[in-house]
């Protein structure tokens, strides 16, 4: 019957209800379900029971005061709360608001993905991108810069700032071993920059490093081969320009083993200026419309070629990087690959403008799906979860 039922659930909610049950008036069954009810929200969820359950139209609540917690001669005293029915709440009471909006923070950190937020942000800092090319103007570039510094806007200036439009968050390292009046690569510079690269690796084993390349020719020594070899190896991913005389020949840096090489070209075909070829892997964008902003004026300039498409995939490859770093120069090109879209060219067709046309966005979510920061995300998420049930 509904005395056993009341007795029962005295024992299991404690002895509050079994003291209120002795005084009087009696309260109708009706009314006791009710108090059962609201006692199980509170121990189960802490949830206020007033806001949860309907309350009685007699049962009026009397409303809040708040003053200064002292006492009456200026000193601190117990913490309370005093309503105008003269009633006092202890702070331990109080802190029940307190911990219920902890406990919402709680959640909603988990919810929104906090956690995979954090996970990247320090995952950021460790892709570096070696721009090896002339100098830099860092104010035009924006971002991390540091390294061989330019007054001007030129080659050098250009590509980093493509490549910083993928990944605004990479360090982006300036190397010149381009003469910005000649435009020939001075060669002796060119092979102690791939020293230095190699040199920044060993002394920082934890970064990933992205190496651009926008430029070549027909021709290679076998240094040259050897250098490019050992930073292929130690995990440097190498992006190079396939060219811009369209005569199929291989063009290097482009074409050594572990450099991905990288064409121009749009959805309706390749560029006319670009070089095509087994050397070439993916092809990419290789036209921007960029700006430069004066004092008191601004430059808007086009810039169009290989150089350019290098670096948009270079700058994609490392903001791949941001979101899973173990990934092998392979498994990038395999992704990339997976998500490049068709170049209506009979070239395409024959193989000589590798695998089309990279795609950003699917690209991108591909990788941060299944990215080691997505599964931390998941694991935080149900730990949050866990920790605030517990609350």
């Amino acid at each position: 019957g509904i005395d056993d039922r009341k007795n029962y659930l005295n024992v299991l909610l404690g002895s509050d209800i079994a003291r209120s049950q002795q005084a009087p008036p009696l309260r109708s069954d009706a009314q006791f379900l009710a108090e059962v009810g609201q006692r199980y929200l509170q121990q189960q969820f802490l949830v206020s029971a007033r806001s949860a359950l309907p309350v009685s139209a007699t049962a009026r609540q009397p409303e809040v005061e708040r003053s200064i917690w002292k006492g009456g001669d200026g000193t601190a005293s117990r913490a309370e709360t005093r309503t105008r029915s003269g009633r006092t709440r202890p702070f331990a009471e109080m802190s029940g608001s307190f911990l219920r909006i902890f406990r919402m923070v709680v959640l909603a950190a988990a919810l929104t993905g906090l956690p995979m937020q954090v996970v990247a942000a320090s995952q950021k800092d460790l892709v570096a991108v070696f721009v090896l090319d002339t100098g830099i103007k860092s104010s035009f570039v924006e971002g991390p810069v540091r390294g061989d510094e330019e007054t001007r806007v030129d080659h050098g200036s250009i590509v980093a700032k493509v490549l910083r439009q993928s990944t605004p968050s990479a360090e982006v390292i300036s190397i010149a071993v381009v003469n910005p009046v000649s435009g020939q690569v001075d060669i002796g510079r060119y092979y102690k920059a791939l020293g230095t690269v190699l040199d920044f690796m060993k002394a920082n084993p934890d970064r990933r490093v992205v190496v651009n390349m926008s430029f070549g020719g027909k021709f290679y020594t076998e240094e040259e081969k050897i250098l490019i070899g050992r930073l292929a190896d130690a995990g440097a991913i190498l992006v190079a320009a396939a060219g811009n005389i369209p005569d199929g020949n291989p063009n290097f840096p482009a074409a050594f083993d572990g450099v991905i090489g990288v064409g121009d070209a749009t959805p309706r075909g390749k560029e006319a200026r670009s070089n095509f070829g087994s050397h070439v892997h993916i092809c990419a964008s290789g036209r921007d419309f960029l700006q430069e902003n004066n004092f008191f004026s601004v430059t808007s300039f086009e810039v169009a070629g290989t150089s350019i498409a290098s670096a948009r995939v270079a700058g994609m490859i490392a903001r791949i990087l941001e979101f899973n770093p173990n990934l092998s120069t392979l498994e990038i090109l395999n992704v990339i690959r997976r998500h490049a879209d068709p170049i209506k060219d009979p070239l395409f067709d024959q193989g000589l403008l590798g695998s089309g046309l990279i795609d950003y966005g699917p690209t991108l979510r591909e990788v941060a799906a299944s990215s080691p920061s997505q599964r931390d995300r998941v694991f935080k998420k149900r730990i949050a979860l866990g920790v605030a049930v517990l609350l």
